[in-house]
């Protein structure tokens, strides 16, 4: 929370209200949700950090923008918090074993979210985790070098370009 938070929600329905293209990954997800009425709650059961594998929902397929990636997929990971209930008027995207909601789309507007990082490659990805190396062990129960080790290889930053493309 924090008194920066009230404001960062009204930007989002703003976003919202005037159909600005969107894409909200991470936090930008989980603050787009909560400002359209979803919910978000922290649960460390469900916590994510790596390379964690996302697949689509039959919606997700049939979307111009999600549909041009594989069903299933590797996607950059690092989040504690969740959304467990999707806004209204939100379409799920994708779902991965611990979270079902990965992604989604807003029915009526250009907004997409995703609790990914498709920004991020598996370089980025680590040296990203590196600079926060006490939530490997907490999430993962690996040391860094092992986490390494286990990060696989992704190819996300097509989707953005799609985005792009789209507005």
């Amino acid at each position: 929370g924090g008194e920066w938070l009230p404001p960062a929600l009204q930007a989002m329905r703003e976003l919202y209200d005037l159909g600005i293209p969107t894409f909200a990954s991470c936090w930008g997800f989980q603050a787009m949700a909560a400002a359209l009425g979803g919910q978000v709650i922290t649960d460390l059961s469900r916590a994510e950090l790596g390379t964690v594998e996302v697949c689509l929902t039959d919606e997700g397929q049939a979307d111009p923008l999600f549909g041009s990636l594989e069903n299933c997929f590797l996607a950059p990971m690092g989040h504690q918090d969740c959304v467990v209930e999707l806004p209204p008027n939100a379409i799920r995207m994708a779902f991965s074993n611990k979270v079902q909601n990965q992604a989604f789309k807003i029915a009526d507007k250009p907004i997409y979210g995703t609790q990914f990082h498709p920004e991020l490659n598996r370089l980025s990805l680590i040296e990203r985790v590196k600079a926060y190396p006490q939530y490997v062990e907490a999430i993962t129960g690996d040391t860094i070098d092992v986490f390494v080790q286990k990060c696989g290889v992704t190819d996300l930053q097509k989707l953005l370009q799609k985005f792009v493309q789209s507005i």
